[in-house]
């Protein structure tokens, strides 16, 4: 049997061209996105939790299920050894910061998404493997 690594609890929210983009992120967009991931490989649910929008921890259920679901990736993936891309897409009308790095048990790279709003919470993500990357918008 397969198993996806894509976090259910995780999903991603929908919803400006790319050149819209830059208006719509904060300054230190890059920064935030960067401290997204690592809280999440860190198991720093807390943290997350409190950068989120309300919306998003209502459909997350609480930081009980954000460990559960940073405990399946961890056993999927294992632990992150090499960073190998990130960047700022467009994804249905969003930008979306795009971790992409090699892991010590999944032999392909995998892909953490956060959909970062204007104010810098999230408001969605998403975890797969960096080949079955969703489309994004076209520039």
């Amino acid at each position: 049997m397969r198993r996806s690594i894509f976090v259910a609890g995780l999903a991603l929210a929908v919803a400006l061209p790319l050149s819209a983009q830059e208006a719509r992120l904060p300054a230190d967009s890059m920064e935030i996105g960067q401290q997204y991931t690592k809280w999440f490989l860190a198991y720093e649910a807390d943290s997350l939790w409190s950068h989120m929008t309300p919306e998003m921890q209502e459909r997350n259920g609480g930081t009980d299920r954000l460990v559960e679901m940073m405990d399946q990736v961890a056993l999927q993936v294992g632990t992150e050894v090499e960073v190998l891309e990130e960047r700022y897409v467009t994804r249905n009308g969003k930008p979306q910061f795009w971790h992409t790095g090699r892991f010590s048990v999944m032999p392909e790279p995998i892909q953490i998404r956060w959909v970062i709003e204007p104010d810098g919470r999230i408001s969605g993500a998403g975890i797969n493997p960096a080949s079955q990357a969703p489309p994004v918008d076209p520039e």
